[in-house]
Order: C-alpha cells, then sequence, then structure tokens
C-alpha cells in the first residue's frame, strides 16, 4: 500500500504534460521564401566580389602576372597602365624587359618611342616606383634578359670593331710623327756639328798662355785686343788681359767688349 501515493504523483506529471503539448501550437519552420533573394541580389554579390578582386592595383596585378612566367599582350597592356598611373612620360611603348626578379619585387626597363629609357619597379603590395626617363637609365641590352617588342624593333648589340681613326685624328698623327722625325733629323745634325767642331779646334785645345803668345806674334792685329791667325783662329785679350780663342769673330768681340764666353775653344 506505500506504492499508491508514487503513482498518484506519476499520473500528476503525464496529465500536466499532456495538457500543455495540447495548448501549445506547432512550431513554424524556418524558410526564407523565394521572393526575398531575387537575381538581381545574385549579380549584386558577384559583382561585390569582383570589386573585391579588383581592390588589387595595376602594379601589384603586374608583379603576380610576371612572377606567375606570364608574357603576352595581357601583360604588355598592365605595363601601359602602370606607367600611365605613375605618370610616365611614355606616348606608347616601344619595348621592355625584366632583368632583376626576387621574391619582393621585380625591375624592368621601359623604353617609350621616342623617349629615353624608364626603369620601374613592381611588388606584391602597393604601387610601383619609376625611374628615369632623363637618359640616366642604360638602354636595353640583349644580354641582361628576354626583350619584349610592343612597337618597335629588336635591338641588337653593337658591333665589335677595331679602333676607329678619325680623318681629323689621322692628320694629328701625321702631324705628330712628322715633328718627331724633324726633331731626331735635328738631334743628328747637332751632334754631327759638335763632333766637326771638336774635330776642327782640336789643335787649339789645351794651349798654355806661352803658346797663345806665339799665336798673337804670328796673327793679324784686326783691332784693339782682336788678332786673326793665318789658320782662322781668333785670339782676343779681354778686360783682364787673359787671351781666349775663338771660331768667330762676333763672338771674340762679344767677349772683348762684355766679357762674355760663347763657344769659346779652350
Amino acid at each position: 500500500m506505500r506504492q499508491a501515493p508514487f503513482r498518484s504523483c506519476t499520473l500528476a506529471l503525464a496529465s500536466a504534460a499532456y495538457a500543455s503539448a495540447l495548448l501549445t501550437p506547432p512550431a513554424a519552420k524556418a524558410q526564407i521564401p523565394d521572393a526575398v533573394i531575387t537575381d538581381e541580389d545574385v549579380d549584386a554579390v558577384s559583382l561585390d566580389r569582383e570589386a573585391g578582386a579588383d581592390r588589387t592595383s595595376s602594379s601589384e596585378r603586374l608583379f603576380a602576372r610576371l612572377r606567375a612566367g606570364e608574357a603576352g599582350k595581357a601583360v604588355d597592356d598592365l605595363v601601359e597602365v602602370v606607367m600611365t598611373e605613375l605618370e610616365g612620360n611614355c606616348p606608347a611603348i616601344e619595348s621592355y624587359q625584366v632583368f632583376n626578379r626576387s621574391a619582393s619585387f621585380i625591375s624592368m626597363k621601359v623604353k617609350c618611342v621616342d623617349r629615353a629609357t624608364h626603369m620601374l619597379t613592381v611588388g606584391p603590395v602597393g604601387i610601383g616606383v619609376l625611374s628615369g626617363g632623363d637618359g640616366s637609365i642604360d638602354r636595353i641590352r640583349p644580354g641582361e634578359g628576354e626583350i619584349q617588342i610592343v612597337n618597335g624593333e629588336m635591338p641588337t648589340a653593337p658591333a665589335e670593331s677595331g679602333p676607329s681613326i678619325r680623318p681629323g685624328g689621322l692628320k694629328s698623327f701625321a702631324v705628330a710623327v712628322g715633328l718627331l722625325l724633324l726633331l731626331i733629323a735635328a738631334g743628328i745634325g747637332i751632334i754631327y756639328l759638335w763632333l766637326r767642331r771638336q774635330r776642327r779646334t782640336l789643335r787649339w785645345r789645351g794651349l798654355r798662355s806661352e803658346d797663345k803668345d806665339a799665336l798673337i806674334e804670328v796673327s793679324e792685329r784686326v783691332s784693339k785686343d782682336l788678332y786673326r791667325h793665318p789658320d782662322g783662329i781668333w785670339i782676343v785679350k779681354g778686360k783682364r788681359g787673359k787671351r781666349r780663342l775663338f771660331e768667330h769673330e762676333p763672338l771674340a768681340r762679344l767677349y772683348r767688349d762684355r766679357g762674355v764666353k760663347i763657344l769659346q775653344v779652350r
């Protein structure tokens, strides 16, 4: 008889639960009507996604394409767009050449029509950097990387040749050779005259005072203190009475009057 209260409680709880189920309305299913999402909404979502993809700069897209090894018109057009965005003085691109690559940047030379060479550097983030256009960047050279031609012809390496001699340089060379030959001839002439004089005056060298007095005695007196020997030598007395020998009269007179000794025979 002890189980009667427990059964009564259980029956009461079951009755309450049944009554609650009858009074509570059925829950509505969470469904969105088809009219809420339209085709325009789908297009708008697609446009938002495309706009998010286009938020990268032209420089970043150019870096990505070059990094992937792409080439062709799409890359050519991107180069032109980047040059325009960076305000490069470039009416039309003639050719460009990637000459330096790394994980963080790519550098290229861009040759515009009738303009000096530019250097363009792009990276994975931000806008590119443009320099040159004033002659400070070297021209595109075939050996520095692949050259992409947009408007123009493939540049060629300058032909290696020997040194060229201009007409003016040839004339200067001839003048220099002529002067050198003239100096050599003059030197030979001077040496010849010096040897001849040495041989001619050999007998008059090393004379003592007594020998000079003997020469004066057999010489002709031309003027005061000036004598001419029959063999052509000139003997002159200086202001101090010293006797000197010269081959030529003007030099003898110069010594007598001024005391200057030039080409003295000693």
